[in-house]
C-alpha cells in the first residue's frame, strides 16, 4: 500500500497558482502602473439604434452616457472590446499631461464612485469633431475608431 502511496505522489501534478504574483497585484492595485500605457476611450455616439452586444459592451467599458471618457489599460482584452465598439467610440494613448488635465478638470466624484459609475463626464468638443464628423473613421477624416495618439488633442477640446 505504501508503494502505490510513493508511486502517487511521484506522478502527482503540482498545482500551479491560477494567477501569478504581477496579475495578482494588478488586480489588488498594489502593482506600478505607471509604466503601462493606457487608453482613453470616449463615447461619441449615443445608444440609440446599438446592437445589444456592442451595448453590452459599452456597458462593461462603463460608457453609459455620450461623452464620457473612460480610462482602461492597454492590452488584448480592452483592445478587443474596443474593436467591437468602434463604430461608437473614438480611443487612443492617453498621455500623462493630459491625463492630469482630465483628473484635474473634470474628476470622478464619491457618490459616481459609490454608484460605480468610473466615467468622466466631457463637454461636446469646442470647434466641432472632424470635418467628416462622427459617422466615418478616424482614417477616413471622421472621428470614429483608433486614433493614436490624436486622442489627446481630442480630450483637450472636450475639456
Amino acid at each position: 500500500m505504501k508503494a502505490v502511496d510513493d508511486a502517487a505522489k511521484k506522478h502527482a501534478v503540482k498545482k500551479q497558482p491560477i494567477l501569478s504574483s504581477t496579475l495578482k497585484k494588478s488586480f489588488l492595485g498594489t502593482s506600478d502602473t505607471s509604466n503601462k500605457r493606457m487608453l482613453a476611450v470616449v463615447l461619441v455616439r449615443g445608444l440609440m439604434g446599438v446592437r445589444q452586444d456592442a451595448k453590452d459592451t459599452l456597458f462593461m467599458l462603463h460608457l453609459r452616457r455620450k461623452h464620457n471618457c473612460v480610462i482602461v489599460q492597454d492590452n488584448p482584452t480592452n483592445r478587443g472590446m474596443l474593436n467591437k465598439v468602434k463604430n461608437y467610440v473614438a480611443y487612443g494613448i492617453i498621455d500623462a499631461e493630459t491625463l492630469g488635465l482630465l483628473r484635474e478638470k473634470r474628476p470622478i466624484s464619491s457618490k459616481a464612485k459609490s454608484r460605480s459609475r468610473y466615467a468622466h463626464t466631457l463637454h461636446p468638443p469646442r470647434g466641432g469633431f472632424e470635418r467628416e464628423g462622427i459617422k466615418k473613421s478616424y482614417t477616413k477624416g471622421g472621428v470614429l475608431g483608433d486614433r493614436k495618439d490624436k486622442i489627446n488633442a481630442l480630450i483637450r477640446k472636450m475639456l
